[in-house]
């Protein structure tokens, strides 16, 4: 069976402060120019400029796709959550290298609503960068790999830059995040993170 997808392409431009502020604009192409996703803490909105509209995200669709993308609204909340949602141990597989990697089993805690079961993290131990992100369902089947690639200096800084994630039952289908530019430890006003700013947020 041979599944195509089309292909759909994005540019945008992020701010993050600390691990609870996130501001996404879109800037390419011009028929989703303008549109922007404001996360503080675990709340998120959308802001709409065709309709003029600010769209608050509920809870129940946090784990919708985030513009079509294989990635989700809640992936955009996910680096404030691991910690606080999230329990995690060490595991040694048997069939890889663990002389190279830590092997990180999350398991969301007691109160945590989670779509995942657990989710295992593979961590290069010379650097602590991380390679993979695996995420499994409540029978215990592999949803999902997202993949840290092209290890690299951007803005000063040995980062991966590009995420990928692939759906693992659709066949042929991924999501390519990559970055272009990083700029770290530069002063960011509080303002921009606020719901007054999102239909300015292009101008930034």
């Amino acid at each position: 069976e041979v599944v195509s997808y089309y292909k759909r392409k994005l540019k945008l431009k992020c701010w993050t402060k600390g691990k609870d502020k996130t501001l996404i604009v879109i800037i390419y192409p011009n028929k989703e120019k303008g549109i922007v996703t404001l996360r503080i803490g675990k709340k998120m909105w959308n802001y709409f400029p065709r309709i003029n509209r600010i769209m608050r995200v509920p809870p129940s669709m946090m784990m919708a796709s985030w513009m079509g993308s294989d990635f989700t609204n809640d992936d955009l909340v996910k680096e404030s959550s691991l910690f606080d949602d999230y329990k995690g141990e060490y595991i040694l597989p048997d069939s890889l290298n663990s002389s190279k990697y830590f092997f990180i089993k999350l398991i969301p805690r007691k109160n945590t609503l989670s779509l995942w079961s657990k989710i295992v993290l593979l961590v290069r131990k010379k650097d602590l960068l991380p390679v993979r992100e695996e995420y499994y369902n409540e029978k215990g089947e592999l949803i999902r790999v997202l993949y840290f690639e092209d290890i690299g200096i951007i803005g000063g800084r040995k980062l991966p830059r590009v995420l990928k994630m692939v759906p693992v039952k659709k066949k042929g289908r991924y999501t390519l995040v990559k970055y272009l530019k990083a700029r770290f430890n530069i002063p960011i006003k509080n303002s921009i993170f606020s719901l007054r700013s999102l239909r300015n947020a292009e101008k930034f």
